[in-house]
Protein backbone atom coordinates (compact mmCIF):
# COMPACT_ATOMS: atom_id res chain seq x y z
CA UNK A 1 0.00 0.00 0.00
CA UNK A 2 1.24 3.96 -0.55
CA UNK A 3 1.68 5.72 1.76
CA UNK A 4 -0.39 8.58 1.10
CA UNK A 5 -3.48 5.99 1.57
CA UNK A 6 -2.05 4.41 4.88
CA UNK A 7 -1.68 7.28 5.76
CA UNK A 8 -5.26 8.49 5.29
CA UNK A 9 -6.18 5.55 7.13
CA UNK A 10 -4.13 6.26 10.00
CA UNK A 11 -6.20 9.38 10.34
CA UNK A 12 -9.47 7.68 9.94
CA UNK A 13 -8.78 5.32 12.48
CA UNK A 14 -8.40 8.50 14.93
CA UNK A 15 -11.30 10.27 13.61
CA UNK A 16 -13.44 7.12 14.56
CA UNK A 17 -12.16 7.06 17.51
CA UNK A 18 -13.34 10.69 18.20
CA UNK A 19 -16.61 9.00 16.93
CA UNK A 20 -16.91 6.50 19.32
CA UNK A 21 -16.28 8.78 22.12
CA UNK A 22 -18.92 10.81 21.42
CA UNK A 23 -21.10 8.20 20.63
CA UNK A 24 -20.38 6.25 24.14
CA UNK A 25 -20.67 9.50 26.00
CA UNK A 26 -24.01 9.98 24.39
CA UNK A 27 -25.48 7.00 25.20
CA UNK A 28 -26.05 5.94 21.44
CA UNK A 29 -24.79 2.63 21.34
CA UNK A 30 -25.81 1.53 18.28
CA UNK A 31 -24.16 4.25 16.35
CA UNK A 32 -21.37 3.36 18.73
CA UNK A 33 -21.15 -0.43 17.59
CA UNK A 34 -21.30 0.61 13.60
CA UNK A 35 -18.12 3.25 14.38
CA UNK A 36 -16.45 0.46 16.67
CA UNK A 37 -16.99 -2.02 12.94
CA UNK A 38 -15.76 0.43 10.69
CA UNK A 39 -12.63 1.08 12.86
CA UNK A 40 -11.67 -2.12 13.68
CA UNK A 41 -11.80 -2.49 9.73
CA UNK A 42 -9.48 0.58 10.14
CA UNK A 43 -7.12 -1.66 12.10
CA UNK A 44 -6.96 -4.63 10.18
CA UNK A 45 -4.97 -2.60 7.17
CA UNK A 46 -3.09 -0.93 9.32
CA UNK A 47 -2.16 -4.38 10.83
CA UNK A 48 -1.60 -5.81 7.75
CA UNK A 49 0.30 -2.95 5.86
CA UNK A 50 2.42 -1.62 8.68
CA UNK A 51 2.43 -3.22 11.39
CA UNK A 52 4.47 -1.99 14.72
CA UNK A 53 6.07 0.22 11.76
CA UNK A 54 3.34 2.71 11.27
CA UNK A 55 4.89 5.60 13.81
CA UNK A 56 8.26 4.72 12.26
CA UNK A 57 6.32 6.01 9.23
CA UNK A 58 4.78 9.02 10.19
CA UNK A 59 6.13 10.58 13.76
CA UNK A 60 4.11 13.25 13.22
CA UNK A 61 1.11 11.08 13.88
CA UNK A 62 2.07 9.52 17.58
CA UNK A 63 0.43 12.77 19.64
CA UNK A 64 -2.71 11.51 17.61
CA UNK A 65 -2.44 8.20 18.16
CA UNK A 66 -1.46 8.63 22.06
CA UNK A 67 -5.12 10.58 22.26
CA UNK A 68 -6.33 8.36 20.34
CA UNK A 69 -5.51 5.57 23.68
CA UNK A 70 -6.21 8.12 25.92
CA UNK A 71 -9.91 8.40 24.33
CA UNK A 72 -9.95 4.61 24.11
CA UNK A 73 -9.32 4.57 27.70
CA UNK A 74 -12.38 6.76 28.44
CA UNK A 75 -14.28 4.81 26.40
CA UNK A 76 -13.61 1.67 28.01
CA UNK A 77 -14.92 3.01 30.98
CA UNK A 78 -18.27 4.38 29.35
CA UNK A 79 -18.54 1.06 28.51
CA UNK A 80 -17.89 -0.87 31.47
CA UNK A 81 -20.71 1.12 33.14
CA UNK A 82 -23.12 0.36 30.32
CA UNK A 83 -22.23 -3.29 30.99
CA UNK A 84 -22.50 -2.90 34.93
CA UNK A 85 -25.76 -1.26 34.00
CA UNK A 86 -27.34 -3.97 31.75
CA UNK A 87 -26.44 -6.60 34.18
CA UNK A 88 -28.43 -4.94 37.00
CA UNK A 89 -31.44 -4.87 34.39
CA UNK A 90 -30.80 -8.37 33.47
CA UNK A 91 -30.30 -9.23 37.40
CA UNK A 92 -34.06 -7.08 38.11
CA UNK A 93 -36.12 -9.23 35.21
CA UNK A 94 -34.67 -12.23 36.14
CA UNK A 95 -35.39 -11.35 39.56
CA UNK A 96 -38.89 -10.89 38.48
CA UNK A 97 -39.24 -13.62 36.20
CA UNK A 98 -38.37 -15.78 39.14
CA UNK A 99 -40.79 -14.38 41.10
CA UNK A 100 -43.83 -14.16 38.86
CA UNK A 101 -42.88 -17.91 38.32
CA UNK A 102 -42.67 -18.61 41.95
CA UNK A 103 -46.56 -17.40 42.55
CA UNK A 104 -48.03 -19.09 39.55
Amino acid sequence: MEMNPLRETAQQFVTYTDAMLVAAQQGRWEDFLLVFEAREAQMVVLIEQAGEALLRHFPDLEGDFRQALEKNHRIETLMAARRDELGEELSSVQQQRRLRMTYR
